[in-house]
């Protein structure tokens, strides 16, 4: 007599192995080179796959149709880890947006003044200006 559910038949599940079934974050997924995945993940604060995604070859410097980057979209959550992890793999932290705006002009933005002055000290730039002719400090719009 099989035992029950799947494991009678040799199988397992991802709740049999202690994990969750169908997870989106499997152990043994493949990191996704796909910017939007790597993106979602980065607004979602899930680290270990963006350092997976870089660590396969996700280029930092990819722009989504409005120009943002992964430093861009890390800093506009607010995430230090994945914007520090971004600028490790090759990004520019002082790369300008569609609208001009750099990741500094998000952190400043949206609340994250102890970030900015962490990559300022790190040699981000304060004078960069976006087409509202604002720097960092002064807002997005």
């Amino acid at each position: 007599v099989l035992g029950g559910g799947v494991e009678g038949y040799g199988l397992t599940t991802g709740a049999a192995q202690g994990g969750s079934a169908g997870s989106a974050a499997e152990p043994c997924a493949e990191p996704s080179l796909d910017p939007r995945q790597v993106f979602s993940a980065a607004r979602h604060g899930r680290h270990k796959e963006v350092e997976a995604s870089l660590e396969a070859g996700f280029d930092p410097t990819y722009a989504d149709q409005f120009g943002n980057t992964l430093f861009h979209v890390a800093c506009q959550n607010g995430n230090k880890r994945i914007s520090k992890s971004a600028i490790k793999y090759g990004g520019n932290m002082d790369q300008q947006n569609g609208k001009g705006n750099t990741g500094l002009h998000f952190l400043f933005a949206y609340g994250y003044p102890d970030i900015a002055e962490y990559f300022i000290e790190k040699g981000a730039s304060e004078d960069v200006l976006n087409e509202c002719s604002k720097g960092p400090r002064e807002g997005i719009r």
